[in-house]
């Protein structure tokens, strides 16, 4: 809410985070890396499915894919792993104005 007005028809602001532990840092010695695009679930069936790729040469890559796009969005190989991540950009700035009888309120006057 902003102050006593309702704010639940603004635009929601969302984002999402990916992030990468350095190999000195893990009990194994190989990096880690971990990846949240904050996509909604909230409209199902779901766009995004498990894919794996193997080349004829056993070469393997598995992630995840958009249904019906054939590439792969987030995934890993033995050697590299990559993701995206999804955000919302700061370009527009709301301010709730009030208005009474023509006139409009600055500092609580009118």
């Amino acid at each position: 809410p902003l102050g006593d007005h309702d704010t639940s028809d603004l635009p929601k602001m969302t984002n999402s985070n990916n992030w990468v532990v350095s190999g000195a840092l893990s009990e194994s010695g190989l990096p880690l890396m971990g990846a949240d695009p904050h996509l909604s679930v909230s409209s199902l069936p779901n766009m995004l499915q498990e894919v794996q790729y193997v080349g004829e040469d056993g070469h393997r890559v598995i992630g995840v894919s958009a249904t019906g796009l054939g590439l792969l969005l987030m995934g890993r190989t033995e050697k590299l792993s990559y993701s995206m991540t999804f955000g919302m950009l700061d370009m527009s700035d709301y301010f709730v104005e009030n208005i009474v009888d023509g006139q409009y309120e600055r500092d609580g006057v009118f």
